[in-house]
């Protein structure tokens, strides 16, 4: 069956007992975990893959007084002794690890390497990004999505919201607002681009849609973990991504459990990663996906041999299923996502929300609590979906018995008519039978007759 015919039967007999089997199954193949121990470099244009590593984890955090010309160094060294700055930190789990990462990172190798601008528009439409020198080296980093905070309220859903747009087919604001950021600078130098998640897919979206000055100056772009483009970005530059002189500059690299980075179309073939995290239910996703969630051997990444078959399923239901809807249907869903995160409820608030308008198509979570929901076993989930679809066609009995009825009464029909048919020829049959055995009877008389004449 070939992909778009399988894709149409997937949205036509979604989450069937069968299918749900079939697709748990498809997940629990491990021999796609195989690690190859090989460790990955950027790439001979590149510097150490551990400076991209450290400056994404670093832009994940803020710079509450910034000084031009502040060094990476200092700036880290002041944020961990700010206790009020890092506790906001520590009411999210996700938050907690990336305060022990920046805790266990080389950050005083960087004390000559100076931020020289800090852009934070996190009030509005949620851009964050650093430039950092290094020498003849400038860095611009982005920063990736962040959630709403449920106690401090500093930042909103615009990460989120404009997550949801990359489904449409022209960019997003912010991947407008970071291309003109970059082509906006004043480069004196090599420069870098690069980001963790969404902070990836913008870094890659300036490089891609680069005028040709700024293309000269550009010598490396680094993402990781980041989505990917849809066909409708990607068409008018098609010629460009082929072109040697575009990939040999950029490296995308994901990580073997992340679901994220599964989600479009990659700028190029990307580079699989081992993970510190197992993958076997919602919070373990979210850390697979964090940049902590690498593991690193001597600052390098450590190359895996393919992506989790949970990352398959992932990108194959976005690219194959959903990205190949009307787009009415796809408008309408990325409308509903605005309506969520223009409500201004925190992360518990909005799953309670979500859990009831799931509700009116199938109650699979609500009996549980946010925090329950968390830490649910994919094994679990599994057997939720399945009990959703037998209760779903138990209720749809009501509403069918007459239906069932009618057919029933005319298949009854049908098989009495049958049998009065059979019936009747059987009887034509038999008279025939008859007839030809009393024909025979008589012509046997006769031939009996006429020998006893002729004696």
């Amino acid at each position: 069956m070939d992909p778009a015919t399988k894709g149409k039967n997937v949205k036509k007999h979604a989450f069937t007992a069968g299918a749900i089997d079939f697709l748990w199954n498809f997940m629990q193949r491990r021999e796609l975990c195989v690690i190859i121990i090989t460790i990955i470099k950027c790439g001979e244009n590149m510097n150490d893959s551990s400076i991209y590593y450290d400056l994404c984890l670093f832009s994940y955090f803020d710079i509450p007084r910034f000084i031009k010309s502040m060094s990476v160094a200092a700036w880290i060294e002041t944020l961990l002794q700010d206790e009020t700055e890092m506790a906001r930190y520590q009411h999210d789990v996700f938050f907690q690890s990336y305060a022990e990462a920046l805790q266990a990172s080389d950050h005083e190798r960087y004390c000559d390497y100076y931020i020289e601008d800090y852009y934070n528009d996190n009030q509005k439409s949620g851009v964050v990004a650093y430039v950092i020198v290094h020498k003849e080296d400038v860095y611009v980093v982005f920063r990736g999505s962040e959630t709403l905070d449920a106690q401090t309220q500093r930042t909103g859903w615009q990460d989120w919201q404009d997550n949801f747009h990359l489904f449409l087919s022209v960019p997003s604001e912010q991947q407008m607002i970071a291309r003109t950021y970059v082509e906006n600078l004043s480069i004196k130098g090599k420069l870098h681009l690069c980001g963790h998640s969404k902070g990836g897919n913008l870094a890659g979206f300036a490089y891609l849609c680069a005028s040709a000055d700024l293309d000269e100056k550009i010598v490396s772009v680094v993402a990781l973990n980041a989505p990917g483009y849809s066909a409708a970005i990607l068409s008018p530059y098609r010629e460009r991504i082929e072109s040697d002189a575009f990939s040999k500059r950029l490296c995308w690299i994901e990580s073997e459990h992340d679901c994220i980075s599964a989600m479009f179309a990659p700028l190029k073939q990307p580079l699989i990663v081992k993970s510190a995290y197992p993958l076997h239910n919602i919070t373990s996703l979210f850390h697979c996906h964090n940049v902590y969630g690498f593991v690193r051997e001597e600052g390098q990444f450590v190359e895996a041999k393919k992506k989790h078959p949970i990352c398959e399923m992932c990108g194959y239901f976005t690219n194959q299923v959903f990205m190949k809807s009307k787009k009415t249907q796809i408008r309408a869903v990325v409308d509903t996502a605005d309506s969520y995160f223009e409500s201004g409820l925190s992360l518990p608030e909005l799953y309670h929300v979500l859990v009831y308008h799931l509700g009116q198509y199938a109650k699979v979570f609500d009996d549980l609590s946010y925090e329950e929901v968390a830490v649910l076993e994919f094994s679990t989930l599994k057997e939720r979906l399945l009990e959703a679809y037998v209760h779903a066609k138990l209720k749809q009995l009501p509403g069918m018995h007459q239906q069932i009825a009618a057919g029933v009464q005319q298949m009854i029909e049908q098989l009495v008519k049958n049998r009065r048919f059979s019936r009747s020829r059987q009887s034509g049959i038999n008279k025939k039978h008859t007839d030809n055995r009393k024909k025979k009877v008589e012509k046997d008389g006769q031939t009996e007759t006429g020998k006893s004449d002729h004696q």
